[in-house]
């Protein structure tokens, strides 16, 4: 939902399924300890390919955002200004929050230009986004608002495509660092069920190019058998013709496989 010090939580459930995951190209599959294959980071959205290899993986992803929250605490109602784009100003405490129900597909792709260099591509196919919430709270006439789950959106996504490289591989070790440019190929000025331009959180895209900056370090342990990682991202975001722009986003993640 739009930035406020309570929101619905995204971090509800979710269940994430990879449908297909398969090496493409003319000859048979191969690899050595010498290329980063070796590692168990080997997703299109991490690890590095084989020079002339394609990698196409599809995923599905079904996320539910229910809990109503104020940072960690959870609390009983979550109020959200709206956007209004059409007069350019932000209308506080404009609706309750009840749930936003996320179904998400995606496409990536990975072709391994050199041993060290891929050029990836994120698809999202579907972005499908079915919202509920109290409208209009606050009104002398309707204090507790007007209920309605017409307000969903779904659409084609923004694409997302930039090389990833591997500026470490040893026997135990590798590096890679990416960089990622979002195009605004998702539609982003949909309209509510009353007729004004949606959610900029609801919407399939944002109307920005962005500019998104990872990297992630992995160490064997065990080899082929376990390994443990740091990885790190942030994602500069600018401003679309609407006069939004979302915040930026930086991420850090560490853990063990």
């Amino acid at each position: 939902m739009e930035g406020a010090s309570v929101r619905a939580s995204n971090l509800g459930r979710s269940i994430s399924f990879f449908m297909a995951i398969g090496w493409l190209g003319t000859g048979p599959i191969v690899a050595t300890c010498g290329s980063a294959n070796c590692f168990l980071v080997t997703g299109t959205e991490e690890g590095v390919g084989n020079q002339g290899r394609l990698m196409v993986d599809l995923s599905y992803r079904y996320i539910i955002q229910d809990r109503k929250l104020s940072g960690t605490h959870s609390v009983s109602e979550v109020l959200t200004p709206k956007v209004d784009f059409e007069n350019g100003v932000l209308l506080p405490d404009h609706h309750r929050e009840i749930k936003t129900q996320n179904t998400l597909v995606e496409i990536d792709m990975a072709y391994g230009l050199t041993g060290r260099l891929t050029l990836s591509w994120y698809l999202p196919i579907i972005n499908d986004r079915d919202h509920e919430h109290f409208d209009d709270v606050g009104n002398p006439l309707n204090p507790n608002g007007t209920f309605t789950r017409a307000d969903g959106s779904s659409g084609f996504g923004d694409i997302r495509v930039g090389p990833r490289y591997a500026f470490l591989v040893k026997t135990k070790d590798i590096l890679i660092g990416s960089l990622t440019v979002k195009l605004p190929t998702g539609q982003y000025k949909l309209h509510d069920s009353e007729g004004a331009i949606n959610e900029p959180t609801i919407q399939p895209g944002t109307g920005s190019t962005d500019f998104i900056a990872s990297a992630i370090y992995s160490h064997q342990v065990i080899p082929l058998k376990g390994e443990w990682f740091v990885s790190g991202s942030y994602r500069a975001n600018q401003e679309n013709d609407l006069r939004y722009r979302f915040g930026d986003e930086s991420q850090a993640s560490a853990g063990f496989r």
